[in-house]
């Protein structure tokens, strides 16, 4: 059994929705997994593989860029105190309305933010606002993890 923690930032509701959705399924494939929200108090050392999602900021202020909260976390864990991470992978929600340039945008910040770290990142996941409806697409993304941290 592997041990996973899946940390998330939600302001809507519909990132969380979706790591609640990605650890029933981890969990069905026999695996321990905590789910942890941005603002919690966590070693992320103690965990063999973590996940980590979020929204997408809106466009107007932030141009479609990883959330401030999300980027304080991964500069604490990355720079400021270091926590042990060897692989990954990333979730995320966001909007079409945008423009492709701009959708799901901080899936691909969080992934530069922890390869320029070394870190290695398996899996990405896109998805439109919630997961309603889109849960084929979450359980392939999570039979792909489930292949690689057999």
């Amino acid at each position: 059994m592997i041990k996973v923690a899946i940390v998330y930032l939600t302001f809507s509701g519909n990132t969380r929705d979706l790591a609640t959705l990605i650890k029933g399924y981890i969990e069905e494939g026999g695996h321990q997994v905590h789910l942890f929200s941005h603002k919690d108090d966590f070693d992320l050392s103690e965990y063999d593989y973590v996940l980590f999602g979020s929204l997408t900021w809106e466009i107007k202020r932030q141009q479609g860029k990883l959330p401030i909260p999300m980027r304080k976390m991964f500069k604490k864990i990355l720079i400021e105190e270091p926590q042990k991470i060897k692989r990954c992978s990333l979730f995320g929600t966001g909007e079409t309305q945008w423009g492709e340039e701009y959708y799901c945008r901080a899936v691909d910040e969080m992934e530069y933010h922890l390869q320029k770290h070394g870190i290695i990142v398996d899996c990405k996941l896109k998805i439109e606002q919630n997961p309603k409806g889109k849960e084929n697409k979450v359980k392939e993304y999570t039979n792909e993890i489930l292949e690689v941290i057999k």
